[in-house]
């Protein structure tokens, strides 16, 4: 990699991170000696980094993670933290969004350190502390065979809307959402089959409250005619529907991006969206965007896709993505242990009287 002048080098302009100069120039000189765990390509360095859940899926097609000189890191963390599109969320999952795609020394500790201090956060987010749900096993085979859907109120929007419909994958951890200006039977049957019927496919079960927009004849037409199962949780316990959680992060996400005008709690919904669905679930250990689609989505803007923007593109033969597509499904399998798991966690914990957040 050229050294320019005034401490530049390659992509990144006024670089005077020794840590990062002195590698760049030891791998250079003996490219052989580290090719299995550092590269320089066009004029970019990465790191190999090893996840044992996801290799076997990828074949090392993104396992290289940019690195980071020291005069760049803010603008990685604040991407991967303040930005809409990454949604404010905790430590976990911030730091997973910055270390699936760069790396420098002491990563860990400055993402915990950046969340850490985050006014922001300090002033919305309040502890996961909710009534727990019911601890009855759920059976869920593959992603879309069962949904939750509930409704959210909020405020007349500028736009007109009042509600947010949120659906969810129960497997994957999916969401869609789509605000709508009345919460009824048709809207309600309308929005299944654009956002889930149609674009996914036709669930065996719809788990929901017991709400007037879907105990009606209007959407019992529909999922009859659909074959589509309809469970509704107890009226004394409105917990035990699982998208409660993610109603409750995305009410946080809506109070912190509309704090300026609450009547545009609606603006920023598709990358709220986003944000939730390409960060990893605690209890699946990935990403609902993930396990649909086999790959990480970039975000839309972030330095990565800036400095590499100028370099040749990774082109993929079709085969090999249909080959990983189907080896999607071993992971698939894994996630279900892992579910499995979380929920006989979550059983002992009650049947001893402890506490453990929701799934």
């Amino acid at each position: 990699m050229p050294i320019q002048g005034e401490g530049e080098i390659a992509a990144f302009a006024r670089i005077e991170d020794p840590w990062y100069i002195s590698l760049v120039a030891e791998v250079e000189q003996a490219p052989q000696k580290f090719k299995e765990k550092w590269r320089v390509e066009d004029g970019l360095f990465y790191k190999f980094r090893e996840d044992k859940l996801l290799d076997p899926i990828e074949d090392g097609i993104e396992r290289w993670r940019l690195a980071v000189p020291a005069e760049h890191r803010q603008r990685v963390l604040e991407d991967a933290h303040n930005e809409v599109i990454a949604g404010h969320l905790g430590l976990e999952k911030t730091y997973d969004r910055v270390a699936r795609e760069y790396y420098w020394p002491g990563v860990w500790h400055d993402v915990k350190a950046f969340v850490k201090s985050c006014e922001t956060c300090k002033r919305y987010k309040i502890p996961q502390t909710g009534p727990q749900g019911l601890m009855g096993r759920r059976i869920v085979e593959r992603p879309w065979a069962v949904i939750a859907a509930d409704m959210m109120e909020s405020p007349r929007s500028k736009g007109g809307f009042k509600y947010v419909f949120v659906i969810q994958d129960l497997f994957t951890r999916y969401l869609e959402l789509k605000p709508l200006r009345r919460a009824n039977g048709k809207a309600v049957a309308d929005t299944l089959e654009e956002l889930i019927f149609f674009r996914w496919e036709v669930s065996d079960f719809l788990l929901t409250d017991n709400g007037r927009e879907f105990i009606n004849k209007t959407l019992k037409t529909v999922l009859d005619e659909y074959g589509v199962y309809h469970v509704t949780t107890p009226p004394y316990h409105p917990q035990a529907n699982p998208v409660e959680r993610s109603n409750r992060t995305l009410k946080t996400l809506i109070a912190i991006y509309a704090q300026k005008d609450h009547r545009e709690w609606d603006r920023h919904l598709p990358e709220l969206r986003q944000a939730i669905n390409t960060s990893v679930q605690s209890t699946t250990k990935v990403s609902p965007a993930y396990l649909n689609f086999g790959r990480h989505p970039q975000q839309p803007k972030s330095l990565r896709r800036e400095v590499e923007a100028r370099g040749p593109k990774i082109r993929i033969d079709p085969s090999v993505w249909a080959d990983r597509v189907r080896r999607l499904d071993a992971l698939r399998d894994l996630v279900a242990k892992h579910i499995d798991k979380a929920f006989a966690r979550q059983n002992r914990c009650q049947d001893i009287g402890k506490w453990l957040p929701p799934l």
